[in-house]
């Protein structure tokens, strides 16, 4: 319930409730209430929750630990997650930083990381990025990565900038794309593009999810609409929205 009240209070443009989300996932020892809460703050927190969430996994006692439990684990990569959904670009260093941290200390099912970073830095699935290399190339990849960031960084004129795979995060690109996908194949990419898209318009999309198929007609036709309205007009790019209200930067 209290979980509950916070988001209502989100979705109402009130993002003082992005420090209460932060406690509260700090204090219950609900795992489902930690995923549900970082997930949120990944799409409504503000720059402070952030700061706090990194200082929080940089001074964790995992770091003087031979080995990480499943615990820190789990916390890391939720964190690391909500780092992704913000989508600044300087979370590229922290995500990578996280990843070498955990892959140094032989901590399996931490696959995720570089599929974030990726996500981030380039528009290609099939990206070496999004793979975990061997260990006899970690450097070459580390390179790789940083490479792919120092050219962001450059092209956008600062690392401070909201990105989503590679350029300037724009909703209305977003359902430019979900307009595009019609075919059943594609069912990942119409899920990825709503996690981006739903909390930002506050636009249900169940029925593109709803059954046991993905149905890519329905999201063109939300698309479209979407994009044929006035409201489409307000969503600048490189700002973060919820439920249609601007996040504070």
């Amino acid at each position: 319930m209290r979980l509950e009240a916070l988001l209502d209070r989100l979705k109402s443009g009130d993002f003082s409730a992005a420090e209460a989300l932060l406690r509260l996932c700090r204090e219950t020892e609900d795992w489902r209430v930690k995923y549900a809460a970082t997930r949120a703050l990944g799409h409504a927190g503000t720059v402070d929750c952030f700061k706090q969430m990194r200082e929080e996994i940089e001074q964790h006692p995992l770091r003087k630990q031979e080995r990480v439990d499943v615990a820190a684990r789990e916390l890391v990569l939720l964190y690391c997650r909500t780092f992704a959904l913000w989508g600044r670009l300087d979370v590229v260093p922290v995500l990578m930083d996280q990843y070498l941290t955990l892959r140094l200390k032989r901590t399996p099912e931490i696959s995720s990381l570089p599929l974030l970073m990726a996500g981030l830095l380039v528009d290609d699935e099939n990206s070496m990025l999004a793979h975990e290399p061997p260990d006899d190339l970690l450097e070459d990849y580390l390179n790789l990565v940083m490479s792919q960031y120092e050219a962001v960084v450059s092209a956008q004129g600062s690392d401070k900038v909201i990105i989503f795979r590679g350029g300037l995060s724009s909703v209305r690109a977003v359902a430019e794309r979900m307009r595009h996908l019609t075919t059943a194949y594609q069912s990942s990419e119409l899920a990825t593009l709503r996690e981006r898209f739903e909390p930002a318009t506050g636009i249900d999309c169940s029925e593109v999810f709803s059954g046991k198929s993905v149905v890519p007609l329905a999201a063109a036709a939300i698309a479209e609409s979407f994009l044929a309205s006035k409201e489409c007009r307000k969503f600048e790019p490189g700002s973060r929205y919820f439920f249609g209200h601007l996040i504070p930067q």
